[in-house]
């Protein structure tokens, strides 16, 4: 039996008999192919809006749902969107700035994590909300910094230390973020510590 022939017969099998564990892991079997998905408790993925008339002609349309944010703060993000072979394109870049937006804020709730995601697909919201290719330049140390704490999503954090973080990333001068504006970001912990600590003695007395 030539290689062909072997070839044939395997591929009879898999139709007959369905592929073995050896051969469903294995990525060079004939008629056998993967798709990259994000399994993540972290995820916002799932399309926008209902079904519409035009929506499969649409190219980025909101059903479409490639993942926008996928893992702990988003950090496999990058990863699934390269495996699924999309990345550096045009059209994708396209995508990131469109309608990736649109998915997150409907998604997600927290400003700081709104704000990470878009770290992670390289954009950033300009003048007037406009979003534009490219992140922010505070994004690398945002991240850095949750990382470094081991935060796993920014809804863990502390009211006070959000606070802080969206203090020092915008440069805000209102009377709440006077505290942090004049301090690096690996100083959230220690600037809000007290503030924290104040407001966990008062929810304990008024429990008590």
């Amino acid at each position: 039996m030539g290689l062909k022939d072997v070839q044939l017969a395997s591929n009879l099998s898999i139709l007959n008999d369905g592929p073995t564990v050896q051969q469903a892991a294995d990525p060079q079997t004939p008629g056998l192919f993967t798709v990259p998905i994000c399994l993540s408790s972290y995820n916002w993925n799932s399309p926008t809006t209902k079904d519409g008339l035009l929506d499969d002609l649409n190219v980025n349309g909101p059903r479409k749902a490639i993942p926008c944010y996928c893992g702990n703060l988003g950090k496999d993000t990058s990863s699934v969107w390269q495996a699924m072979g999309i990345t550096g394109t045009v059209a994708t870049k396209e995508y990131a700035k469109t309608v990736c937006p649109a998915q997150i804020g409907v998604k997600m709730r927290d400003w700081l994590e709104r704000y990470v995601a878009y770290c992670r697909l390289g954009i950033r919201k300009g003048a007037l909300g406009i979003v534009k290719t490219g992140k922010d330049g505070m994004c690398d140390l945002v991240i850095h910094e949750l990382e470094r704490k081991r935060i796993i999503s920014t809804t863990d954090l502390e009211p006070e230390q959000s606070i802080a973080f969206k203090c020092k990333i915008k440069g805000s001068k209102k009377k709440k973020c006077k505290p942090y504006v004049k301090t690096p970001i690996s100083s959230v912990w220690d600037d809000t510590m007290e503030a924290v600590r104040e407001r966990k003695e008062k929810e304990r007395s008024s429990v008590s």
